[in-house]
């Protein structure tokens, strides 16, 4: 049984993700704010269901955000630093997060985006959401190589189609037709050869 405010207004969440009403969510999370303000679920619902735009949705997101660090606290904030997911109360706020740090890329605030995904990984590296994949693809086009770089290499081991072509995109970036960069596009093809086809 919930025995707080926010485990009833999270419990009333679960049902929102339950049903395929779309009114119905929305008025879940309504009343899950109305009982608890520091449901940050709700918020990224109401963002999800409601916002016709990122410019309705970032501030929705941003309420979500705010909401969560309010649940965790500063110690539990500070505690769970490197295993963010892996504590249920953090997930509230890693969702509002990541919906955030969409909302501001498509609103054309790129750095702030950036910054958010970053801090995304810095509290949960194993990257449960995989937000490490949508952040390279903002680093690249951005020119952040370096950045892009360490990220390539603080998961190398990935094997998925978007890592391989972005370590062969960053190889190629870095040092033009190299024997690497053609082994790393090789490799890239090998694994996915869906990939080039569609990109020509």
């Amino acid at each position: 049984e919930p025995r707080t405010p926010l485990e009833r207004a999270q419990d009333l969440v679960y049902d929102a993700w339950d049903t395929s009403d779309r009114r119905e969510r929305i008025r879940l999370a309504q009343e899950a704010l109305s009982i608890s303000p520091d449901c940050a679920d709700a918020y990224v619902i109401l963002a999800q269901e409601t916002a016709r735009s990122a410019e309705e949705a970032e501030p929705l997101y941003a309420q979500g955000v705010a909401a969560g660090e309010r649940a965790i606290g500063p110690e539990l904030f500070e505690e769970a630093v490197g295993q963010f997911w892996g504590v249920l109360e953090t997930r509230p706020y890693m969702r509002a997060l990541e919906g955030l740090s969409q909302a501001l890329w498509a609103l054309d605030r790129r750095e702030e985006a950036i910054a958010r995904a970053q801090e995304m990984l810095r509290l949960n590296p194993d990257d449960n959401q995989g937000m490490r994949y949508t952040l390279l693809g903002w680093l690249l086009p951005a020119g952040r190589d370096e950045e892009a770089g360490a990220l390539l290499e603080a998961y190398a081991d990935d094997g998925a189609a978007t890592w391989l072509y972005g370590q062969a995109l960053h190889a190629f970036r870095r040092e033009g037709d190299s024997r690497r960069s053609r082994r790393l596009l090789t490799e890239a093809l090998r694994a996915n050869p869906y990939v080039a086809g569609y990109l020509l």
